[in-house]
């Protein structure tokens, strides 16, 4: 999104009078620099002209924005970079956008999240996995499971935007890290269960699941945050 570029303390005065159809004017000797290079608004008396590009001090304009009449101005009437309603409606149609680009905010950004309970048989075969109705497609996810058979075993992963991961891995009073989203383990570590993020979707994300040895029948419950 290109905003309309501005510098404070931007004025001058026409050096010369132009018609309501002039689409070049010029500014007092030496006070062009005061303003931006391009792509910046200026007001002469109640008319508002968009100027595309400076060379020193002659501006190429564009008559009659935001809604404002092209109108004859006199020679020494003033030309002034003032804080428009366009440069407004702009910062404000940044903060609503939700996609391809961050929302001005209170944390000077804005992120959609979604908390949802999935579940994961622990005798399930490897493979994908599909996760929807997250609403959105996400771009990082923070997964916490907890495991209890005959011993606690917590499991705390978090993805990145390129679906880099990792973990840390406690059982008992013991702590590692390593390279999965997921890991859940008996205490043989013959016996497990791991993911790890394969791609995020429309609705949600997918899984690509590894089961190792033989785990009973139990049901694995662990917590998604999805974030965009």
């Amino acid at each position: 999104m290109a905003f309309l570029n501005v510098k404070n303390n931007a004025s001058s005065k026409l050096a010369a009078a132009i018609d309501d159809d002039d689409l070049s004017l010029t500014v007092a000797t030496g006070e062009g620099t005061r303003f931006p290079a391009s792509n910046f608004h200026i007001t002469i008396d109640d008319e508002i002209l968009l100027c595309s590009s400076r060379t020193n001090d002659a501006l190429t304009v564009t008559r009659a924005q935001e809604s404002t009449g092209a109108a004859a101005h006199t020679r020494g009437a003033n030309v002034r970079l003032n804080i428009t309603a366009a440069i407004i409606e702009e910062l404000q149609a940044h903060e609503g956008l939700t996609t391809g680009v961050h929302g001005v905010g209170a944390l000077g950004f804005k992120v959609t999240s979604k908390v949802k309970i999935e579940e994961r048989w622990l005798d399930a075969a490897s493979g994908d996995v599909e996760y929807t109705g997250y609403g959105f497609q996400p771009t990082a996810l923070v997964v916490f499971a907890v495991h209890h058979s005959n011993v606690v075993e917590i499991s705390e992963g978090a993805s990145d935007s390129a679906k880099a991961y990792g973990i840390i891995y406690q059982r008992v009073s013991a702590m590692s890290t390593g390279n999965y989203l997921i890991l859940i383990q008996d205490t043989t570590a013959q016996n497990y269960q791991l993911a790890i993020p394969k791609s995020y979707d429309a609705d949600g994300f997918t899984l690509t699941w590894t089961k190792g040895g033989a785990y009973a029948h139990e049901v694995l419950g662990f917590v998604v945050l999805a974030l965009r």
